[in-house]
Protein backbone atom coordinates (compact mmCIF):
# COMPACT_ATOMS: atom_id res chain seq x y z
CA UNK A 1 0.00 0.00 0.00
CA UNK A 2 2.85 2.34 0.74
CA UNK A 3 4.02 1.42 -2.85
CA UNK A 4 1.31 3.11 -4.06
CA UNK A 5 0.98 6.09 -2.27
CA UNK A 6 4.68 6.43 -3.23
CA UNK A 7 3.69 6.33 -6.96
CA UNK A 8 0.43 8.63 -6.49
CA UNK A 9 2.07 11.18 -4.79
CA UNK A 10 5.31 11.24 -7.33
CA UNK A 11 2.29 11.61 -10.35
CA UNK A 12 0.73 14.43 -8.30
CA UNK A 13 3.76 16.41 -8.11
CA UNK A 14 5.20 15.62 -11.32
CA UNK A 15 1.73 16.80 -13.07
CA UNK A 16 1.90 19.76 -10.85
CA UNK A 17 5.09 21.17 -11.98
CA UNK A 18 4.34 20.37 -15.70
CA UNK A 19 1.15 21.82 -15.43
CA UNK A 20 2.77 24.63 -13.74
CA UNK A 21 5.39 25.38 -16.48
CA UNK A 22 3.22 24.67 -19.55
CA UNK A 23 0.80 27.22 -18.37
CA UNK A 24 3.46 29.88 -17.78
CA UNK A 25 5.19 29.86 -20.87
CA UNK A 26 5.42 27.41 -24.18
CA UNK A 27 9.17 26.52 -24.69
CA UNK A 28 12.09 26.24 -22.00
CA UNK A 29 14.43 29.23 -23.54
CA UNK A 30 11.39 31.69 -22.54
CA UNK A 31 10.60 30.01 -19.47
CA UNK A 32 14.46 30.52 -18.69
CA UNK A 33 14.56 33.65 -20.16
CA UNK A 34 11.37 34.49 -17.31
CA UNK A 35 12.60 32.72 -14.74
CA UNK A 36 16.34 33.24 -15.14
CA UNK A 37 18.32 29.92 -14.41
CA UNK A 38 18.73 30.18 -10.45
CA UNK A 39 14.75 29.31 -9.92
CA UNK A 40 15.27 26.88 -12.86
CA UNK A 41 17.86 25.01 -11.23
CA UNK A 42 15.88 25.92 -7.47
CA UNK A 43 12.73 24.48 -8.22
CA UNK A 44 14.48 21.06 -10.00
CA UNK A 45 15.99 20.65 -6.94
CA UNK A 46 13.04 20.60 -5.10
CA UNK A 47 11.25 18.38 -7.50
CA UNK A 48 14.41 15.72 -7.17
CA UNK A 49 14.39 16.05 -3.23
CA UNK A 50 11.13 15.74 -2.38
CA UNK A 51 10.60 12.97 -4.94
CA UNK A 52 10.09 9.79 -2.42
CA UNK A 53 11.41 7.41 -5.23
CA UNK A 54 15.20 8.96 -4.70
CA UNK A 55 14.37 8.76 -0.58
CA UNK A 56 13.57 4.81 -1.49
CA UNK A 57 16.21 4.27 -4.00
CA UNK A 58 19.08 5.61 -1.74
CA UNK A 59 17.85 3.48 1.63
CA UNK A 60 17.35 0.32 -0.32
CA UNK A 61 20.89 0.90 -2.25
CA UNK A 62 23.03 2.63 -0.32
CA UNK A 63 23.04 0.38 3.31
CA UNK A 64 24.53 -2.65 1.49
CA UNK A 65 27.98 -0.82 1.11
CA UNK A 66 27.90 0.01 5.18
CA UNK A 67 29.89 -2.10 7.09
CA UNK A 68 27.60 -4.01 9.79
CA UNK A 69 30.45 -2.80 12.66
CA UNK A 70 31.37 1.03 10.90
CA UNK A 71 31.50 2.94 13.94
CA UNK A 72 29.40 5.75 11.88
CA UNK A 73 26.83 4.40 9.91
CA UNK A 74 25.45 7.75 9.48
CA UNK A 75 28.00 9.06 7.93
CA UNK A 76 28.89 6.80 6.23
CA UNK A 77 25.54 6.55 4.44
CA UNK A 78 26.18 10.55 3.57
CA UNK A 79 29.56 10.03 2.57
CA UNK A 80 28.05 7.14 0.30
CA UNK A 81 25.27 9.47 -1.24
CA UNK A 82 27.07 12.66 -1.76
CA UNK A 83 30.36 10.27 -3.61
CA UNK A 84 27.10 8.77 -5.65
CA UNK A 85 25.81 12.05 -6.50
CA UNK A 86 29.50 13.53 -7.55
CA UNK A 87 29.46 10.49 -9.62
CA UNK A 88 26.45 11.17 -11.00
CA UNK A 89 27.23 14.93 -11.79
CA UNK A 90 30.09 14.12 -14.37
CA UNK A 91 27.47 12.16 -16.17
CA UNK A 92 24.82 14.24 -16.35
CA UNK A 93 27.07 16.94 -17.19
CA UNK A 94 28.16 14.44 -19.97
CA UNK A 95 24.18 14.22 -20.89
CA UNK A 96 24.02 17.98 -20.95
CA UNK A 97 26.99 18.55 -23.63
CA UNK A 98 25.76 16.08 -25.75
CA UNK A 99 22.33 17.66 -25.55
CA UNK A 100 23.74 21.45 -26.26
CA UNK A 101 25.76 19.81 -29.03
CA UNK A 102 22.85 17.90 -30.82
CA UNK A 103 20.65 21.24 -29.93
CA UNK A 104 22.65 22.75 -31.83
CA UNK A 105 23.26 20.80 -34.91
CA UNK A 106 19.90 20.27 -35.05
CA UNK A 107 18.64 23.54 -35.30
CA UNK A 108 21.72 24.23 -38.31
CA UNK A 109 19.80 20.90 -39.93
CA UNK A 110 16.62 22.58 -39.92
CA UNK A 111 17.47 25.12 -42.36
CA UNK A 112 19.13 22.05 -44.83
CA UNK A 113 16.18 20.14 -44.00
CA UNK A 114 13.53 23.09 -45.30
CA UNK A 115 15.77 22.76 -49.21
CA UNK A 116 15.48 18.79 -48.47
CA UNK A 117 11.38 19.05 -48.29
CA UNK A 118 11.55 21.67 -51.43
CA UNK A 119 13.41 19.11 -53.46
CA UNK A 120 11.62 16.15 -52.34
CA UNK A 121 7.99 18.11 -53.19
CA UNK A 122 9.88 19.13 -56.24
CA UNK A 123 10.46 15.22 -57.32
CA UNK A 124 7.01 13.69 -56.32
CA UNK A 125 5.63 16.80 -58.76
CA UNK A 126 7.66 15.80 -61.51
CA UNK A 127 6.57 12.51 -61.21
CA UNK A 128 2.91 13.02 -60.99
CA UNK A 129 3.48 14.91 -64.19
CA UNK A 130 5.09 12.06 -65.85
CA UNK A 131 2.13 9.84 -64.62
CA UNK A 132 -0.05 12.10 -65.74
CA UNK A 133 1.84 12.46 -69.47
CA UNK A 134 2.55 8.64 -69.16
CA UNK A 135 0.65 6.44 -71.83
CA UNK A 136 -1.62 4.52 -69.82
CA UNK A 137 -3.16 2.81 -73.03
CA UNK A 138 -3.01 -1.11 -72.60
CA UNK A 139 -0.82 -3.03 -75.36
Amino acid sequence: MSALAVEIQSAIEKEYFRSRGRRRVSTVNAYIAQNGLRKVFVNGFWINALNPKVAVFFLAFLPQFIAPDAPDKSLTFLWLGLLFNFNGLWVNLGYAALGAVVSQRVTALQHGMGWLERVAGSLFIGFGVKLALADNSPH
